[in-house]
């Protein structure tokens, strides 16, 4: 199976030196998004990681009270990294870690798609604000060491996924960098399209950029009013709705869909 990591505007590939770096991790945290769990865990990298896997779910405060009920129903750790008060947080993904392996000290890695908030994880367990983070695809670019204790190493890889993973799916979760798509129009559309009658979303959306959106909305209008909200116009007075859909998909991983 082929994989991409997303990377400055293009995705690039590879998955041998991390699955070099596995090899020799003593515990290996997957971070995956607690509202799609079964889209975001890299099973076939699972499967090299074996009994070093620790799952830990990120954004628990964007999931419906179902999704987290299915999530920690499966002895998995919710969390939301971006918590001001994740002490308590940092103290149970210690907890989990160490008791994974009596190998001291320890190394553990730090994997999953773009986007999903490894090193915004890496920072809490570090207690500082180290890894660096951002809501573009790809803002880790290459392997980073931290030293979390003196018994605990932590390496924070690029997000990667297979290949063939659907394009459209992978922007509603922020997992590509959206400044190299051509077409960005195209993929709000396909997002839009399947919830423009989904009450919880529209509401997100107009509170999110400051607009009034109808169940049914065509995507164009769509693009168009909040293309004019942000003053983002075109010689002639057209909405430049290119950028407007970036704007959007830049946000729409924070969405609840």
């Amino acid at each position: 199976m082929a994989f991409i990591r997303a990377r400055g505007k293009k995705p690039t590939g590879g998955m041998g030196k991390i699955r070099s770096q596995i090899k020799f991790s003593d515990v290996v945290l997957e971070i995956i998004d607690c509202r799609d769990a079964r889209s975001t865990r890299n099973l076939q990298m699972e499967s090299w990681i074996g009994q070093k896997l620790l799952i830990i779910g990120n954004k628990a405060d964007l999931a419906t009270p179902v999704q987290l009920e299915r999530f920690t129903a499966k002895g998995w750790l919710a969390i939301n990294a971006k918590d001001q008060n994740g002490g308590r947080t940092r103290a149970q993904i210690l907890s989990a870690i160490l008791s994974k392996s009596d190998v001291r000290p320890l190394r553990i890695s730090i994997v999953g798609f773009p986007n999903v908030g490894k090193s915004t994880v890496a920072n809490l367990l570090l207690g500082r604000h180290l890894a660096r983070t951002g809501p573009i695809a790809g803002t880790t670019v290459k392997k980073e060491y931290f030293k979390v204790s003196d018994d605990i190493q932590l390496v924070d890889w690029p997000g990667v996924f297979p290949a063939k993973m659907n394009a459209v799916w992978l922007a509603s979760r922020g997992a590509i960098n959206v400044d190299g798509l051509d077409d960005p129009d195209y993929y709000f559309a396909k997002i839009y399209e399947k919830e423009m009658h989904n009450d919880i979303f529209l509401d997100w959306l107009s509170k999110k950029f400051g607009i009034s959106v109808s169940p049914g909305a065509p995507y164009e209008e769509v693009l168009s009013v909040v293309a004019r909200r942000r003053k983002l116009v075109l010689p002639g007075d057209e909405p430049n709705t290119h950028e407007a859909a970036k704007i959007i998909l830049r946000a729409i991983r924070e969405a609840p869909i």
